[in-house]
């Protein structure tokens, strides 16, 4: 569907939008539209308020209850989510809002009502940072593996999960490529959360020898993953492949008896599941590519 900008004064330009969309979304003369502009995209969507608002009722202790509840509210794209709690779980719906949702922030309306409410307001500038942040915070997960503590990183990954998921389902962040950006950080988070499997097993492991080489060899298939994302060329993701066929293809029984083999399986599966996540990196680029 083409339209043909019309110039209005010296910095503006129009463009008609079409009957059919105004028609389907019960849009009239005065009503109000988002427009959104990420790279050379413009999003625009009508704005309804009272699709902004969702009352949650929560009445169990259960942390994977809650966070269910409020995860999937956050990412269906509500603004402003009424949690009305009791005693036992206000903590615990302030405590998981905090840990799950970015941008949010949590106020108490009264005695039985916490508002969790968007305070990003939807800021595409801000996009483009959160982007960096993410991926700085697997480039520390997958490079310091084996020698600190990386809890605390992997505390954080849930909640850039959740603001992407919501990005996307807002068609804010990657529209035309949703289904290859969410297979792709799906990915990297599951790979990221079996660091940590590692890092406790090596802990509590009398053999403290590891796979020194599959360790930096990981680090290796997540910066080409990186660097792929931020400089769309995917002329290095044949690396990934061949990196991917040396462990899964040519591998014998010797390697396993080196080291702790739950270590190694462990490690093995974080190399499949960055050399997965080079599949969608790839769809990304080709279609940047071809636009």
């Amino acid at each position: 569907m083409k339209r043909k900008l019309v110039q209005q004064g010296n910095n503006g330009f129009t463009i008609s939008l079409p009957k059919k969309w105004i028609v389907e979304n019960n849009l009239k003369k005065g009503d109000e539209v988002s427009v959104i502009s990420h790279n050379e995209n413009l999003i625009i969507n009508h704005f309804n308020p009272n699709s902004k608002i969702k009352h949650l009722i929560i009445n169990t202790d259960d942390n994977t209850a809650i966070r269910i509840a409020i995860s999937n509210a956050y990412r269906m794209g509500y603004d402003k989510i009424y949690c009305k709690h009791t005693d036992n779980n206000k903590l615990k719906i302030k405590e998981l809002s905090d840990l799950l949702l970015l941008g949010f922030e949590n106020f108490e309306e009264d005695k039985n009502t916490i508002i969790l409410e968007n305070m990003f307001l939807n800021d595409i500038e801000k996009l483009d940072n959160i982007l960096y942040k993410y991926f700085l915070l697997l480039d520390n997960i997958f490079k310091k593996v084996l020698e600190e503590d990386i809890s605390q990183y992997i505390k954080e990954i849930d909640k850039y999960t959740n603001f992407f998921k919501r990005a996307i389902n807002n068609l804010i962040l990657f529209p035309k490529q949703k289904f290859f950006f969410w297979t792709l950080i799906t990915e990297l988070n599951h790979a990221a959360k079996i660091c940590l499997k590692i890092q406790n097993i090596e802990k509590e492991s009398e053999n403290k020898k590891y796979c020194v080489e599959m360790k930096k060899n990981i680090y290796l298939i997540y910066s080409i993953i990186k660097n792929g994302f931020f400089d769309k060329k995917g002329n290095e993701l044949e690396t990934i492949r061949k990196i991917q066929q040396k462990y899964f293809e040519d591998i014998d029984i010797e390697f396993f008896q080196k080291y702790n083999p739950i270590i190694t399986s462990h490690f093995m599966t974080i190399i499949r599941m960055l050399y997965m996540a080079s599949s969608p990196l790839s769809s990304i680029i080709k279609k940047e590519k071809s636009e």
